[in-house]
């Protein structure tokens, strides 16, 4: 994991993982996939949780995504998956925690 990220239900809130430790010096990433499952029911949850638009994009060697909704008392396990221009793959996994405060 690469972090935690408590949110409330309704925050949409900018994201971004940092690849950049694991490249070379002038290597690029395009992005696998950016997804999320809920921890507790093992269900797919990226179309609720990991925004459409704006989409998950790579800027240098970071990926940026919007999480947004959720429902009070969701884990949801955010995992986003990069290949560089050698074939090599990457991925992280980031721990977001939905709360009403």
């Amino acid at each position: 994991m690469v972090g935690k990220l408590i949110k409330q239900p309704y925050e949409s809130l900018d994201c971004s993982i940092d690849f950049g430790a694991d490249l070379n010096s002038g290597d690029t990433i395009t992005i696998s996939s950016c997804t999320a499952v809920n921890v507790i029911t093992g269900v797919d949850s990226t179309a609720i949780v990991i925004a459409a638009w704006p989409a998950p994009a790579v800027s240098g060697a970071n990926v940026k995504f919007r999480l947004q909704s959720g429902n009070d008392g969701d884990q949801h396990k955010i995992t986003v998956r990069v290949e560089n221009q050698a074939g090599e793959q990457l991925e992280a996994d980031l721990a977001l925690f939905v709360q009403q405060q």
